[in-house]
Parts: structure tokens; C-alpha cells; sequence
């Protein structure tokens, strides 16, 4: 059986090796200078690079409480934080402004595409009024703008096809 971090809907893995850390959760300088940039103490760059980084690998905003401890503490080592520094993710409205800078840094929303957001649930926003594509995370959805209707034109002298023949 596949295991779960393999599967079409990324998870964290159990035990991250080191060479995972390295590869998928070591900050580039891009991502450092998005945080210095737009957090300003450093409790709160250190959350934002978390979430950043994150998101990154799995495609949309997990729950703070569910990011491993490996992944927290090789983020801590790479930007040479000290080893009692809290990230600052305490209050939802600090969450959605996180979410909001990482998803423009991302450039996640696209020009033709519009996301629309009706009912917060928790962490989660959810469109009410359209059957949609999940996108960034799991309740958000992207809308696709309606296509104009095309004519069509009918040949009122051929009659119409009988099943019976």
C-alpha cells in the first residue's frame, strides 16, 4: 500500500530525514527577504517562514499545531534563532494576514481566475455559491468566470430525426 506522504494529497511525513529538511524546508534567500520585509519582530518572521515554507511543500496552510517539531526546529536552526523564540501564530487575524502576503509573494491567485471568499470557518473560507476546483487550501475554492453563450442556429426546413428508424 502507498503510504499517505506519497499519495495525491501531501502530508508531512512521520519522521523527516535530513536530507528532506535540507531540500524542502531550508528557506532560499527570496523566501528571507519576503519575511524580512513583511514581518517585523522575530517571532513573527519566524511563524511566517514556517507557514511559507510550508505551504510551499504542501500546497496549502496546515493547521500550526500539526507542522512536526523537526521541521520547526531546522527552520530555527537555519536562521540562527534562539532556541526559546516562539512563532507568533496566536491569533486567526495574524493567519489570514500571513496567508494573504504568502499567497501574493506566491502569486497563487491568477488574472483569468477569481477566488471568492463568503463564510470563514475557523481557519477556512468557503464559496457557498458555486461548485468549484479546491485550490491553496482546503476549503477555499477558485471560481471560473461563466463563458458566453454561443448561437446556435437551427435549419427550420429538415425535419427532425425519428428514433424509430
Amino acid at each position: 500500500m502507498t503510504s499517505i506522504e506519497r499519495t495525491a494529497f501531501p502530508r508531512f511525513t512521520r519522521a523527516p530525514s535530513v536530507k528532506e529538511l535540507r531540500e524542502i524546508y531550508t528557506p532560499t534567500p527570496t523566501d528571507l527577504a519576503f519575511v524580512a520585509t513583511t514581518a517585523r519582530g522575530p517571532a513573527q518572521k519566524f511563524a511566517l517562514i514556517i507557514l511559507l515554507t510550508v505551504y510551499q511543500r504542501l500546497g496549502y496552510f496546515p493547521k500550526p499545531e500539526t507542522i512536526p517539531g523537526a521541521i520547526i526546529s531546522h527552520i530555527r536552526a537555519v536562521m540562527q534563532l534562539p532556541a526559546d523564540l516562539v512563532p507568533d501564530i496566536a491569533s486567526n487575524h495574524t493567519h489570514y494576514r500571513y496567508y494573504a502576503a504568502i499567497r501574493e509573494h506566491l502569486e497563487i491567485q491568477s488574472e483569468e481566475k477569481h477566488i471568492r471568499h463568503i463564510k470563514r470557518f475557523g481557519n477556512y473560507e468557503l464559496d457557498l455559491s458555486a461548485i468549484a476546483v479546491p485550490v491553496t487550501d482546503d476549503l477555499t475554492f477558485e471560481i471560473e468566470p461563466p463563458q458566453e453563450a454561443g448561437t446556435i442556429e437551427a435549419d427550420h426546413n429538415t425535419p427532425p430525426e425519428s428514433k424509430d428508424e
